[in-house]
């Protein structure tokens, strides 16, 4: 009996570890976009400051 819930509970953690592991790409994807238009944003602030 205890082997069977040793068992359980490893499969219901491992479960979880590769739910909450999951679509991370959709998320770093937003974050990356967002990096290039602060970037573009600080370009074009300087260029306009050097002028």
């Amino acid at each position: 009996m205890k082997k069977l819930l040793a068992l359980l509970v490893a499969c219901t953690t491992m479960t979880c570890v590769f739910v909450s592991c999951g679509d991370e790409e959709k998320e770093s994807s937003v974050s990356k976009e967002s990096s290039v238009s602060e970037e573009s944003d600080s370009k074009v602030t300087t260029e306009i400051n050097n002028e």
